[in-house]
């Protein structure tokens, strides 16, 4: 199966400042409706993972900065 998408240089560059990327019609406006209802139904169970309490590192040192 072929890449249906190859990254631009200016979005490599993008993602090596920003870290994310946008990509623009990845999913479908129906696919969108769907994450969403999921996230809503589940918005009680959501928690900020502050860097205090470790972050997403966890107890890593390595991935602590």
């Amino acid at each position: 199966m072929g890449n249906k998408y190859a990254m631009l240089e200016e979005e490599k560059y993008f993602f090596d400042l920003t870290g994310y990327l946008i990509v623009r019609h990845a999913l479908a406006s129906e696919e969108v409706s769907e994450c969403n209802k999921t996230i809503d139904r589940y918005v009680d169970k959501i928690q900020s993972r502050s860097i205090e309490n470790g972050g997403l590192a966890g107890r890593s040192e390595t991935l602590h900065g």
